[in-house]
């Protein structure tokens, strides 16, 4: 059990941020709002150009990009349909928006590093910048519809700087244009900025509410989605792909593997938050998914 205990240990740092960030909610009462266009406007976008242009973006790497845009595709029309079943009101937006996406960076890094060898750590990369890619763009949009017509939806997501950021980092790394040292440096301070704010976010919306209580019906839904949906669907996909695609895609196996139980991404609550669209719902998703997910993941790898 050596794995899980190495596992939980990196996984801790993320719940003392939450923790902070509750703290500070409760204590000094910052206003999440701000503390999320912060995020939104300014670092984020720096953090995903930069990123982007350090990865080694080959157009040969586009079946990664593809196979998680089709699987979180997939989680999406599923997670709408059963949100639609449950609620009927708006609430499907935020399930459809939160659930295909998980955390594959704050969370997903620290696991991949303990458990892929360098060469397949490459490929877990530009997987997590799929993922963010599908995040900041149907996903935002997604959510947006919940609260605009698809106008305003429209223009609420060419308005997010990471889109730009998300681009401009694609074209930089494509076009191998050098990336200065003095930027990674840049980057490694933003990265870290951008964790613990993202983190802290989660706790900060959990304190704004006096009287929150846990949304049953809500939590079940969605993990039933983000721990059982999602793994069905990707071990569907490997089985598809040993017996009727003779492996064409084997080396994505572990990668997806992982992927089916991330918990939820930590952005949701920043987006749900810029969107106002049910805070205190994903906060609490994203809470309890990454709990359930640093006891699941672990065990996976244990036993595997």
């Amino acid at each position: 059990m050596e794995i899980f205990s190495l596992l939980f240990i990196k996984l801790l740092p993320l719940y003392a941020y939450i923790a902070l960030g509750f703290s500070a909610g409760k204590f000094f009462k910052i206003e999440t709002a701000q503390i999320a266009t912060l995020v939104i406007y300014i670092i984020m976008p720096f953090v995903f150009l930069i990123g982007l242009w350090q990865a080694d973006i080959q157009f040969a790497n586009i079946s990664i990009f593809l196979i998680i845009w089709i699987l979180s595709f997939t989680i999406m029309i599923l997670s709408y349909a059963l949100g639609h079943v449950f609620y009927g009101n708006n609430v499907k937006n935020l399930i459809a928006s939160g659930l295909p996406t998980g955390n594959s960076g704050y969370f997903g890094i620290p696991v991949a590093l303990a458990v892929f060898e360098p060469a397949l750590f490459g490929i877990y990369l530009l997987a997590a910048i799929s993922n963010t890619m599908f995040q900041i763009t149907f996903g935002y949009y997604t959510l947006a519809l919940g609260n605009f017509d698809w106008k305003a939806s429209l223009k609420k997501l060419l308005g997010l700087p990471a889109i730009y950021g998300t681009l401009a980092g694609i074209f930089l790394s494509v076009s191998n244009v050098p990336l200065p040292q003095i930027v990674v440096e840049f980057n490694e301070t933003l990265k870290g900025t951008f964790v613990v704010l993202g983190m802290m976010i989660i706790g900060l919306t959990l304190s704004s509410f006096k009287d929150l209580k846990f949304d049953f019906k809500f939590l079940s839904l969605a993990m039933a989605i983000r721990f059982l949906i999602w793994p069905l669907i990707g071990f569907s996909f490997i089985l598809l792909d040993r017996y009727l695609l003779n492996n064409l895609f084997v080396e994505m196996h572990p990668i997806i593997i992982l992927f089916s139980f991330l918990p939820i991404a930590a952005d949701f609550a920043i987006y749900a938050n810029n969107i106002n669209l049910y805070p205190a719902c994903a906060a609490m998703a994203i809470f309890v998914s990454t709990i359930l997910a640093a006891i699941i993941i672990p065990l996976v790898y244990a036993l595997s």
